[in-house]
């Protein structure tokens, strides 16, 4: 038999709140016990986050800890739930797996169905991280209207002042 894979998961959430914290601990449990069921894989540690938001990787202990193991060897192989608890954003996103597969890891992201290690998994990669990034936008600007920073909201690119939008009415 092949030398197995060693794995490593990585979850993340982006507030402190209870629903978020249960969601923290099944990713948690999810990853450690589909990864010790596996006979081609051996776990080498669940990576997590918890109450930062995905956008910036600096403050992210979790997961900067992760990349420096991986990229010391310690593991060959990331599963992560999705795209968006990697990173929500593009740059990012690309910046990391390429400096991961260089070093021979790939990365899983399971629910997008998405593996760096196929040769199509970096457009797939790149589509899915470029809509994380616009859901975390939309979701800052729907903070900050909902705190009072500001006198409309954006729909697409269009900006949007009380008026009602149709994009067929400027045809």
């Amino acid at each position: 038999m092949k030398n197995k894979l060693r794995v490593a998961a990585y979850a993340r959430v982006s507030t402190d709140k209870d629903d978020q914290i249960n969601s923290l601990a099944t990713q948690k449990s999810y990853f450690a016990d589909f990864i010790s069921s596996q006979s081609n894989m051996e776990l080498s540690e669940v990576y997590f986050d918890e109450g930062i938001s995905g956008t910036q990787t600096r403050k992210r202990v979790g997961f900067n800890r992760m990349i420096k193991d991986a990229l010391n060897g310690k593991f060959n192989l990331i599963l992560t739930k999705e795209v968006s608890r990697f990173a929500r954003n593009t740059v990012d996103t690309l910046s990391y797996t390429r400096k991961l597969k260089e070093a021979g890891v790939g990365v899983i992201f399971t629910i997008d169905h998405i593996d760096t290690r196929h040769s199509d998994g970096e457009l797939r990669l790149t589509i899915m991280a470029s809509l994380a990034q616009e859901e975390s936008r939309k979701t800052q600007m729907g903070t900050a209207e909902a705190n009072g920073a500001g006198g409309g909201f954006w729909q697409g690119s269009a900006w949007l002042s009380g008026k009602k939008w149709c994009p067929v009415c400027e045809l």
